[in-house]
């Protein structure tokens, strides 16, 4: 909460800058102008949303997402409108082309003056003999030249004037610029820092989808030992996503290498700059100075620099992100240099408080002249008598406020001449800030654009997550149901052994029995052949089903693999045995009553 009110309490004072910036502007227009009117409606516009957003956070009406998105809103709208506010200002700032020229002839008048001035003492003194009509034309060619070295001062004056003007323009605009850029700055910074926290939450939901990842293997490889069909078919279907995930990255490694050559031929374009600015300075400078030395030996290690990592790039000796981090430093580095490099320049820049002063008097020495010239020429023609030494004393005294005037036509040129240099180095500064407030806003605008694509690639990944866990939960159902019909026909199979166990003790009785029925027989065949005979059918009846029991029993033992349907199997074997049983036993009684009967 106290952040938000900080920062609406700074769009607040922004609005209040804007707004004088704009009464100065409709100031030096002198008329109703549209984009002036635009911008008062504007600044009138965010006013009371400024003053909503205040009471909102004081009364606590809204959650404080929808404030910050809000702030977001305005702060860009407020930017935008000190953005436009600074280029009209610019566009207003004074043209050098339009200024006054300072070449008017005033030197040459004032040498002109002192040989017409000498002239008139002389004939004052009868030195030389003048006719009252030359005296007269004397006179006043001579207040003629005074008049246009008087008209020659206005134009330094004004163009004085004019050229501080600019200068202060140019300086506020300075200031605003380097506002501007400290706020880009800020802004670059803030959004750094989102980027590493999304990097670092993007590193944490990559080793969480690693550990989904894990577990879903581990319960997929269970799986598989009992589904080994869908193992392979899954095997086939992550084969062609890797394939598919190949081809992305080949792509996706093609873009970021054009990528990287970009930013390479884009830092040894600002590297050639500061070196053209380097130069200017040491130029300026005339003599050796530290920071330069310092300036140069930055640029010339940042050379091979920059070299080096582009062929690396068209030798794709190291891999991508190396790369990017080299890059990053590099640009940092030049950043800085630029900076600094338009720090130096600053400094440079002419003061205003160091360039001589304006407040010459001039103007008042031109009047004294006009009296001084007036009474020379009044002497001349006999109007009034003077004494030879007043009239020396006269002359000294125009000649010295002649030189006095000399003097501050030079100081005006001194001080126009300055002014021009001073004019264009803030031109120039200003350019190097504009540049700079560009790159910045660039850079800002590629910070977004990664901010939005780790976003979207955080959801990607939470999706992908989402989809792990959902498979890894059907796996652990399926492997759930493979256990449970395990667990089932393993039962089924303890139960058909039990049954094989059953039918071969019945095996062995019946056997045991036909052994008898054996014995029987024989001594049966030893009494009567017929009756043998007859024995001998059933025997062979009983040997037929012994033998079919066996059949039976071999059957059983190769159907253990299919345990219900052997166990099924096995039951009706019991029963068909048990009903040969009964018909054997039954047989047997039957010839046993019969035998013991006859």
């Amino acid at each position: 909460m106290n952040n938000l009110e900080q920062k609406i309490q700074k769009l607040e004072r922004w609005l209040k800058e804007s707004e004088k910036h704009i009464a100065y502007l409709e100031n030096q227009i002198g008329i109703r102008d549209e984009s002036i009117i635009l911008l008062k409606t504007e600044v009138g516009n965010l006013k009371p949303r400024l003053k909503k957003a205040l009471q909102d956070i004081e009364n606590k009406d809204k959650i404080i997402p929808a404030l910050e998105s809000q702030l977001i809103e305005m702060t860009s709208e407020i930017s935008s409108l000190r953005y436009r506010i600074q280029k009209l200002r610019e566009t207003m700032a004074l043209d050098m082309r339009h200024l006054p020229s300072t070449n008017t002839p005033v030197f040459n008048l004032i040498i002109e003056m002192r040989a017409n001035i000498k002239i008139l003492g002389d004939s004052v003194r009868g030195d030389n003999t003048l006719l009252r009509d030359e005296i007269d034309n004397l006179q006043t060619q001579t207040e003629l030249k005074l008049t246009k070295i008087q008209n020659g001062c206005y134009t330094f004056e004004n163009e004085v004037t004019q050229l501080r003007q600019e200068v202060i323009n140019l300086k506020d605009i300075n200031r605003n610029q380097q506002e501007l850029t400290n706020e880009l700055g800020a802004l670059n910074k803030t959004l750094k820092e989102q980027i590493d926290d999304l990097t670092d939450k993007n590193e944490t939901i990559q080793s969480e989808i690693n550990e989904k990842t894990r577990l879903y293997d581990q319960a997929q490889d269970r799986l598989d030992e009992c589904r080994e069909e869908n193992y392979q078919l899954r095997e086939s279907l992550q084969g062609a996503h890797e394939n598919i995930t190949e081809s992305d990255i080949f792509t996706i490694t093609y873009k970021n290498m054009n990528n990287l050559e970009q930013k390479i031929q884009k830092l040894e374009r600002w590297l050639k700059e500061s070196e053209k600015h380097i130069a200017y300075l040491e130029n300026q400078i005339g003599i050796r100075d530290e920071s330069i030395i310092l300036l140069k030996t930055e640029v010339g290690n940042l050379k091979p620099r920059l070299k080096k990592a582009l062929q690396d790039i068209e030798n794709k000796d190291k891999i991508i992100p190396a790369l990017e981090s080299q890059l990053i430093e590099m640009t940092s580095e030049i950043s800085s240099l630029r900076y600094r490099i338009q720090k130096l320049r600053e400094t440079m820049a002419l003061d205003m408080r160091h360039l001589p002063s304006t407040n010459t008097p001039v103007f008042n020495l031109i009047i004294e002249m006009r009296a001084n010239i007036k009474i020379l020429g009044d002497s001349a023609r006999g109007d009034n008598t003077l004494l030879r030494d007043e009239i020396d004393n006269l002359q000294t005294q125009t000649e010295l406020k002649l030189t006095k005037i000399q003097n501050g036509c030079y100081t005006f040129e001194n001080e126009v001449t300055q002014l021009r240099q001073e004019v264009i180095n803030l031109k120039d500064i200003n350019r190097n800030q504009q540049e700079l407030t560009n790159e910045l806003g660039a850079l800002n605008k590629t910070l977004k654009e990664q901010i939005d694509d780790l976003t979207d690639k955080n959801e990607t990944i939470q999706s992908e997550i989402n989809e792990k866990t959902r498979l890894y939960d059907q796996a652990q159902d399926r492997l759930d149901e493979c256990r449970e019909e395990n667990y089932q026909l393993r039962e089924s199979l303890q139960g058909a052994h039990e049954n094989i166990t059953e039918s071969e003790s019945t095996y062995d009785k019946l056997k045991q029995k036909l052994r008898i029925l054996g014995l029987t027989h024989v001594a049966w065949r030893a009494r009567n052949l017929r009756q043998a005979q007859i024995l001998d059918i059933e025997f062979n009846t009983a040997r037929t089903a012994w033998r079919n029991q066996r059949n039976r029993n071999q059957h059983i033992t190769r159907e253990l693999q299919n345990c219900r349907s052997h166990g099924r199997n096995l039951q009706n074997d019991k029963v068909l045995i048990e009903f040969w049983r009964d018909r054997i036993i039954l047989r047997y009684e039957k010839w046993k009553n019969k035998t013991h009967g006859a």
